[in-house]
C-alpha cells in the first residue's frame, strides 16, 4: 500500500471539482483495499471509497481523511456468469457481455462509473436494474474482514442498497448472472441506449457528474398533481417499463426555464435540465447554490421536494 498526502481529487471526478485529500491510496487489488481500511481504523482516520467519480461532488476544501481510490479492474466470464472487481468500468462489462451474447446488462450502455457504484446505488435506466443481475457481492468491513452478501442481503431498493445504507461495508467484487441472448438484438439494444444518451445527455467529459436529482415516483406526487398540471403527463412516457412509474425531473426543471442558466462556472445543461456542467472552473459552492435554487423553485411551483442523487463529500 502506497500512502500519499494532499492529493488533489478534482481529476478523479467527472465534475472536475474538489480540493485535496489529506491521505490518498490508489488500491490496485483487494489486499491493498483491506490494508487501507485497517490503517484508517488503527489511526482513527475517516475514509471514503472513490470509484469512477460520477454522482459525486467534493467540497472545495477537500476531505480531511483517507480517500481509497479503486483501481481494481479484474473480471472473468464463465458461461453465463461474470465475476468482476468493484473498480471495473460498467461500459467495459456491458460491451464484453454483448460480445459473448449474454443478455442482462445492455441497458447500462453509456452509464458512467464503476460496477461498485452501480451496485451501491442500484443503478437503473431503460427498464433495467442492477439488482436484476447481481447474485452475490463480496465486501470488506472496516476491520478488513471479508463478508459475502447474497441478493436478499444486499437489500436493494429504489436507488439504494445495504452498501449505501451502511457505508462501512466496502464492495470488493460481485457475481453477475446473465441469460443467453441473440447477439444482433443485444447489439441493437446496447447501441440504442448509447445513442440515446449521446443525443439527450451531456457527456461526462463535458464536466458533469450525471443526473443531479432522482426521478419522482408517481406515488410520491402531491394529491391531484396531474389534474393541476396535465401537461406533465408527457414526462412519464418511456418510463413505464420501470418497476414503478416515475416523473422525469428534467422536465420539471426545464419548464421553469433553467436550461442554460449559470452561476459562476456551473451551468444547467442545454441538452438535459437535470444535468449541471462545469463550463469553466466551477466550484462546489457554485454547484450547491444552483442545486438549492432549483430545489426551491420546483418546490414553490409544483410542491415537490427533489431528492439529490449526487453524494457530497466534505
Amino acid at each position: 500500500m502506497h500512502l500519499q498526502q494532499n492529493v488533489q481529487l478534482a481529476p478523479y471526478t467527472t465534475y472536475g471539482i474538489g480540493g485535496p485529500a489529506k491521505y490518498f491510496v490508489e488500491a490496485k487489488n483487494e489486499n491493498e483495499i483491506r490494508e487501507a481500511l485497517i490503517w484508517a481504523q488503527k489511526n482513527n482516520v475517516p475514509y471514503f471509497i472513490l470509484g469512477g467519480g460520477s454522482n459525486l461532488l467534493i467540497s472545495d476544501e477537500g476531505y480531511d481523511g483517507l480517500v481509497i481510490h479503486l483501481a481494481t479492474k479484474n473480471y472473468i466470464f464463465k458461461k453465463n456468469k461474470l465475476i468482476a472487481d468493484a473498480g471495473c468500468d460498467v461500459q467495459t462489462l456491458v460491451a464484453e457481455s454483448v460480445k459473448l451474447e449474454l443478455d442482462g446488462f445492455q441497458w447500462a450502455a453509456g452509464l458512467p462509473g464503476q460496477l461498485g457504484g452501480a451496485i451501491r446505488g442500484n443503478a437503473n435506466c431503460f427498464g433495467g436494474h442492477t439488482e436484476d443481475i447481481v447474485s452475490k457481492v463480496w465486501a470488506a468491513t472496516p476491520a478488513g474482514k471479508i463478508k459475502i452478501f447474497n441478493k436478499r442481503q444486499c437489500k436493494f431498493g429504489h436507488k439504494t442498497s445495504i452498501f449505501k445504507q451502511k457505508p462501512q461495508y466496502i464492495i470488493l467484487s460481485a457475481q453477475i448472472m446473465f441469460k443467453p441472448g441473440n447477439k444482433k438484438e443485444l447489439e441493437e439494444r446496447m447501441n440504442y441506449c448509447l445513442n440515446w444518451r449521446k443525443t439527450n445527455q451531456p457527456h461526462k467529459k463535458e464536466g458533469t457528474c450525471g443526473s443531479v436529482f432522482t426521478r419522482v415516483r408517481l406515488s410520491d406526487l402531491p394529491k391531484d398533481f396531474f389534474n393541476k398540471y396535465p401537461e406533465t403527463r408527457g414526462a412519464v412516457k418511456g418510463l413505464q417499463r420501470q418497476k414503478f412509474s416515475e416523473l422525469g425531473t428534467g422536465y420539471l426543471i426545464d419548464s421553469l426555464g433553467f436550461k442554460g442558466r449559470r452561476i459562476g462556472g456551473a451551468q444547467v445543461s442545454y441538452k438535459h435540465a437535470n444535468f449541471i456542467v462545469n463550463t469553466a472552473n466551477a466550484t462546489a459552492e457554485h454547484i450547491l447554490i444552483m442545486n438549492s435554487i432549483i430545489k426551491s423553485r420546483v418546490l414553490d411551483e409544483y410542491g415537490i421536494i427533489l431528492e439529490e442523487e449526487v453524494y457530497y463529500l466534505s
